[in-house]
């Protein structure tokens, strides 16, 4: 059976230009079969994130000279712009775009969701991971030897320019693609922006040879970004192209229920599958339906503050992990991105989780712990902070054990491997909440407020 992991570009074009008024843009992503709960560990596919979570927040923040938090951190409220009675604002439209994606799973681990994009005049067909935890756009070209596809052909597009800027991407594995910084016409589930800035890669290491998806589109904040560019979504919000500045997420894990391609207008809100039921919200979310259901979607505003008081990523504040029941560890800033697998707070976060679950190191990987299998199935929460909406509360969000459980320690072991890990993000208290918790969550990511918001699957 397939279940659909979805992404939602919840846009409605209103330029002035003859481009068609849209409403919400839908992208199902088909997920693969369930894992089997006699996995076990794969130490080298975790090794291989792991490295590029190095690259990805330390050296790249190291880059940019942020080495610690903003002190006071500050409490705010974040108020709706004007443009924006309501975090949702979408208008009904005949119009609705929804494309396939897929999610790539390797040693039974939904490791990213990828899917398509338009390129170049006339558009030519691409592939990307969208990842809320970068900023830059790039693809390999037709001068790229072996590299994944598919292939942008610079030569077949009336609009490409190339700056002749290098553009290069390094990790800490080694790997690395490198190119020149270009434009060109971008578009993704029907919505366009022209002369965005992008790396057009003519080299990349074969670690990303073997990827499913050709390149990567990030979603996070300009200041992140390698080219020094405005990422596409912003391009979009800040030029007044969009109706609602707002983007979505569901994630869906293997196995389940087998689900529409089909996408539902609200006016209130967007698009959904039409195998999704949702409950009404008082600023969002109204449909039903039988197969899955979604709660009120709660806001909590972004926290400038915990990277050196620079937006840099889509990070809100979090009070901690817990273990059933247990008070909530060290608060931390708390990444939430698409584009990565697992969950990685500060070390020192970890070891104190770990000992309240009774983990054991796991021996060759620092920052991993492992515990008896059913020790897994008592809830693990996390807390984010203040809502949104009020000025004190938050909510307590229950990991799902089958994510948290990254597989048998061994063959044959009574010991698994839990995927919160203790890793150096670059900044004391910064973590990165990947898939691992996502998966349970419909994820929204609201410009006009600065604040993400998340609903329960059910």
């Amino acid at each position: 059976m397939v279940v659909l992991s979805t992404l939602f570009l919840a846009l409605t074009v209103v330029s002035a230009s003859p481009l068609q008024r849209r409403g919400a843009s839908v992208i199902p992503l088909p997920a693969r079969s369930s894992p089997s709960v006699d996995k076990v560990f794969d130490a080298v596919a975790v090794r291989r994130e792991r490295s590029r979570i190095d690259a990805k927040y330390r050296l790249r923040l190291q880059q940019l000279g942020i080495t610690h938090t903003k002190t006071p951190r500050a409490k705010r409220n974040v108020v709706p712009s004007k443009s924006n009675k309501e975090p949702f604002d979408i208008k009904r439209r005949d119009s609705i775009g929804k494309e396939p994606l897929d999610d790539w799973n390797e040693g039974g681990i939904d490791l990213l969701y990828h899917g398509p994009i338009d390129i170049g005049t006339p558009p030519q067909f691409s592939n990307v991971d969208f990842d809320t935890g970068s900023s830059d756009l790039w693809l390999p070209t037709t001068d790229c030897d072996g590299c994944a596809g598919p292939l942008f052909d610079p030569g077949q597009s009336d609009t490409f320019y190339d700056t002749g800027e290098p553009f290069s991407i390094q990790y800490a594995d080694g790997s690395n693609t490198n190119g020149t910084v270009a434009y060109d016409t971008v578009t993704v589930a029907g919505l366009t922006f022209e002369n965005q800035t992008f790396g057009a890669v003519t080299a990349e290491s074969d670690s990303f040879k073997s990827s499913p998806m050709a390149g990567l589109m990030g979603l996070a904040f300009e200041g992140l970004a390698q080219t020094k560019a405005t990422p596409w979504f912003i391009h979009l919000a800040e030029q007044g192209a969009l109706e609602s500045n707002v983007f979505s997420f569901y994630l869906a894990r293997g196995g389940g229920a087998k689900g529409s391609e089909a996408c539902c207008i609200y006016p209130a809100f967007g698009c959904l599958p039409d195998r999704l039921s949702c409950s009404c919200a008082s600023v969002a979310l109204i449909l039903t339906s039988s197969m899955v259901h979604f709660q009120a979607v709660e806001y909590f505003p972004l926290d400038p503050t915990g990277t050196g008081g620079t937006q840099l990523f889509w990070n809100i504040m979090s009070s901690g992990f817990s273990y059933d029941g247990s008070l909530a560890h060290l608060p931390f800033t708390a990444v939430i991105d698409s584009g990565t697998t697992l969950i990685y707070i500060p070390p020192e976060h970890a070891r104190l989780l770990a000992q309240t679950m009774g983990a054991q190191p796991v021996d060759g990987n620092p920052g991993m712990y492992s515990v008896p299998c059913d020790a897994l199935l008592k809830p693990i929460t996390i807390k984010f902070g203040n809502l949104v909406s009020t000025t004190t509360g938050g909510t307590v969000y229950t990991l799902n054990p089958e994510d948290v459980n990254l597989g048998l320690l061994s063959e044959g072991s009574d010991q698994c491997v839990m995927g919160i890990i203790g890793q150096d993000t670059g900044l004391p208290d910064m973590g990165i909440v990947g898939d691992e918790f996502m998966k349970s969550y419909y994820s929204v990511f609201d410009y006009d407020q600065q604040a993400v918001g998340f609903a329960k699957a059910k």
